[in-house]
């Protein structure tokens, strides 16, 4: 090794070792504000949410009309509806050949699913066969921290892959549920050749 290599490994080795010393204290201050900001803005409830229901097209399932229909969250912070096994809840109000029916729909192993602002989910919504006209009502409220960040780590493949850590890392996120409020849509007619 030349003397001159021994000489610039040594000032290159105190040069490092000056600029972890200089440098780490303020990365590291650095880093807990920003973490600590960004735990502070994900901690705070959801506003009121704020929500349209717009119809999309009509379909038939064995002896029901199926008409989709588009929710689409028009406010500022992420709203959850109920959806699970067996579609998404919701209440229907129709006239048909025989009257006026309403009913709500049937959902097993319900969980509030999230719909973050400016974005739209679809939902079907099952009609009697003889249905005239028909409005539904989709009930939504303000997403919780906890599923805030829950969806996120979801979206991103963490919960998958640090299922414990994950699951330990929501726990410091507040469950803070509002009420709901119910997001009611226009009342459509059924043109009489859906089922043909």
């Amino acid at each position: 090794m030349e003397p001159h290599d021994e000489i610039s490994c040594i000032v290159w080795g105190q040069l490092k070792r000056w600029c972890v010393r200089k440098w780490f204290p303020l990365i590291a201050g650095v880093t807990i504000i920003v973490v600590g900001i960004v735990y502070h803005s994900a901690r705070q409830p959801s506003g009121r949410p704020s929500a349209k229901i717009q119809f999309v097209d009509y379909g038939t399932d064995r002896d029901s009309v199926v008409a989709t229909i588009v929710l689409t969250n028009t406010g500022m912070s992420a709203l959850t509806y109920v959806a699970g096994f067996g579609g998404t809840f919701y209440s229907v109000s129709a006239t048909t050949q025989g009257g006026a029916t309403n009913y709500d729909s049937w959902v097993r192993t319900t969980m509030d699913t999230v719909v973050w602002p400016a974005a739209s989910v679809r939902i079907r919504v099952y009609l009697p066969p003889a249905t005239r006209t028909w409005n539904c009502t989709v009930p939504v409220r303000g997403a919780s921290s906890r599923l805030r960040v829950y969806t996120h780590l979801a979206e991103w493949g963490i919960w998958n892959r640090a299922g414990k850590l994950s699951s330990a890392f929501i726990q410091m996120f507040p469950l803070d549920d509002s009420d709901y409020i119910d997001v009611k849509s226009d009342t459509f007619e059924v043109s009489t050749n859906v089922l043909r």
